[in-house]
């Protein structure tokens, strides 16, 4: 579970107290991992305000993660932490990115961080940051069966469960396999314990669909719910009639 992701960031003051900003440094062949910043191989954030020591949620990086930043109680003073490598880890609810080299103060608030004694213009155990994975819970989007099937058609439903302070676009994958190969438009807006469905009426008689349930957001990326299947009602026959007893046909001439 070694992932290359990128060499560090930066918190660094904002236009004001009230503000911070936050660089990704990237050496991108020009820098070194002993002085990025000089070389400034970096992407910069604009101002954010700052969250009085809580975190600044949501910075996305390749969809795969939220990185956080914890603030200065007081001001946004600059700090520099510069990794090389992550390793994932379970630390209980979260996966925390732990960074190769030395640690300092690493019980704290349940995760180490790399304390950059030489890069930082300004750190301390109180004023700095980390990054975490933020893996959302299995199931935030459930599937529900399937409702209103006939012949050619069926209305897929699914809840969002748990919306995990964030606004999710829903929709549905289906198909003939749990490959599914069919999806419904997303729709948007959607919040804890909401219900969705869509109707589908391109089905086939008799024919057994699997399905399930997608919710997304820019922070946590697409989630699954759980596959379910059904099957389509078979055509109606007409009405037959048959004889109780044989019929004697007499032939004449």
């Amino acid at each position: 579970n070694v992932k290359q992701f990128i060499d560090g960031y930066e918190a660094v003051n904002g236009s004001d107290a009230a503000h911070v900003k936050y660089r990704l440094i990237k050496r991108d062949g020009s820098g070194t991992f002993r002085n990025p910043l000089q070389a400034a191989d970096y992407e910069e954030s604009s101002d954010l305000d700052l969250p009085g020591g809580g975190y600044i949620k949501n910075i996305v990086w390749e969809d795969l993660l939220s990185l956080q930043f914890i603030g200065s109680d007081n001001t946004g003073l600059a700090t520099s932490h510069l990794y090389d490598y992550f390793y994932v880890h379970d630390a209980g609810e979260v996966n925390i990115l732990l960074a190769s080299g030395a640690w300092h103060y690493g019980a704290m608030a349940g995760v180490a961080y790399l304390y950059s004694r030489d890069d930082a213009t300004a750190s301390a155990p109180d004023v700095g940051g980390r990054l975490e994975f933020i893996l959302p819970p299995a199931v935030v989007g459930v599937t529900n069966a399937a409702t209103g099937t006939t012949p050619t058609s069926a209305i897929l439903n699914g809840t969002l469960e748990d919306d995990l302070e964030e606004v999710w676009e829903v929709r549905f994958q289906w198909g003939r396999t749990e490959e599914y190969g069919n999806e419904t438009p997303w729709q948007a807006g959607f919040s804890t314990g909401d219900t969705f469905n869509q109707l589908i009426n391109t089905l086939e008689p008799g024919t057994l669909y699997h399905f399930r349930a997608q919710a997304k957001t820019l922070a946590f990326g697409t989630l699954n719910g759980a596959d379910v299947a059904f099957w389509t009602l078979k055509p109606s026959m007409g009405k037959g009639y048959a004889f109780s007893r044989p019929l004697h046909i007499k032939r004449t001439t």
